[in-house]
């Protein structure tokens, strides 16, 4: 059944044809994942940075402790451990 609107020999419009879609909300771009984690990515190099001075020096301090301590019975196993002779 055609609408009052439209007439075949008249024309007019169709309230019919009229589509309507649900409006689509666009979203910002999402941008590179550099950009978007750039303050968590400060914030953990600065957290890092306010302990470097602990970690350099417990590391030091490793380093030394893994050292063999001075006396006559590291110097012998050194000594007999060593291949080809004395250095």
């Amino acid at each position: 059944a055609p609408c009052a609107v439209f007439s075949a020999t008249e024309g007019g419009w169709d309230p019919a044809w009229d589509s309507y879609k649900k409006p689509s909300i666009r979203r910002p771009h999402k941008g590179h994942k550099r950009d978007r984690t750039r303050q968590e990515r400060f914030d953990k190099v600065q957290a890092k940075l306010a302990e470097q001075e602990e970690r350099i020096a417990a590391y030091r301090k490793g380093i030394i402790d893994q050292k063999p301590k001075p006396g006559i019975v590291n110097l012998y196993k050194r000594l007999m451990t060593m291949r080809g002779g004395s250095k």
